[in-house]
């Protein structure tokens, strides 16, 4: 029965509603390119998919929660909808960390140099992000701009078919989305992490001005998308991506609710996204 509690805890620490931002990317990444779907059957794919569908992030969400207890008690969201670690339970979160952190170095140095790379600066900016003495998250700029995070199983995706090669558009895309993304999730935190003292750049800016921030990125990448005709007509819908903001601004107080919608649109989006990319392969 014990096996079974702790199971289920790793599990909600892994955050299920979320595992296919990491997930989810590093499909999109192999359905950019791969030049045959029988590919996504390799040994190496299918690896690599079940390192950022579980494992990865289960080490991402476990350090935040890990180091998070400053700012966990006020949040509302550790009330309802996620796991609240108790203090007695950090040993053993620090021993399923370990564990995740040596399967990460055994996924990466599985793999070609660059590979690792990406992997290993993928797991710097996951401990970085929460953990003292860096904990990027509680320095404005440095918490939205580290969530490039997000975009790096894309890359090692992409990275399984190709060379190091024309990726700057894709990885400034990837920037403008997950920045804005991360700035939209943190606006719900700003009272909770203004009483714990930490300084975000949603709490920096207010409400109104990160929602103008968002809305300012993801227009960027819309506006790229589009004129890329990438997937056209299909990257209209990116546009969601700008009126749900817009929309904030003038009704502020569905702020809470709205950062629930995002998993769903963001995985309905994604999944759509990879089904026509194949059926063009």
């Amino acid at each position: 029965m014990k096996l079974d509690s702790n199971l289920i805890k790793i599990l909600l620490i892994s955050r299920p509603r979320f595992w296919l931002y990491l997930a989810g990317t590093f499909l999109l990444g192999c359905a950019i390119g791969l030049n045959d779907i029988e590919q996504l059957l390799s040994i190496s794919i299918l690896m690599n998919f079940f390192y950022f569908l579980i494992p990865a992030n289960i080490f991402l969400y476990g350090i935040n929660d890990f180091f998070d207890e400053d700012t966990d008690q006020f949040n509302f969201k550790k009330r309802s909808k996620e796991y609240s670690l108790l203090k007695n339970e950090k040993l053993w979160l620090k021993w399923i960390l370990s564990i995740c952190f040596g399967i990460s170095l055994i996924v990466a140095f599985s793999q070609r140099l660059f590979i690792a790379i990406v992997i290993l600066f993928f797991v710097f900016l996951s401990w970085a992000y929460s953990s003292p003495p860096l904990r990027f998250k509680a320095r404005p700029v440095l918490d939205s701009a580290s969530n490039v995070l997000y975009v790096l199983p894309g890359l090692v995706g992409y990275l399984q078919f190709h060379e190091m090669s024309n990726i700057f558009i894709p990885i400034i895309l990837g920037f403008c989305w997950t920045v804005a993304m991360h700035l939209f999730s943190a606006i719900p935190d700003i009272d909770p992490d203004k009483k714990a003292g930490i300084k975000t750049t949603a709490v920096l800016l207010g409400i109104r001005k990160s929602l103008i921030l968002c809305i300012i990125l993801w227009g960027l990448f819309a506006f790229i998308v589009i004129e890329l005709k990438f997937l056209f007509p299909f990257t209209l819908i990116s546009f969601v991506y700008i009126i749900i903001p817009i929309y904030l601004i003038f009704v502020p107080k569905r702020i809470q609710s709205a950062y629930w919608w995002f998993p769903y649109i963001n995985g309905l989006i994604g999944f759509g996204a990879v089904i026509l990319i194949l059926l063009q392969k």
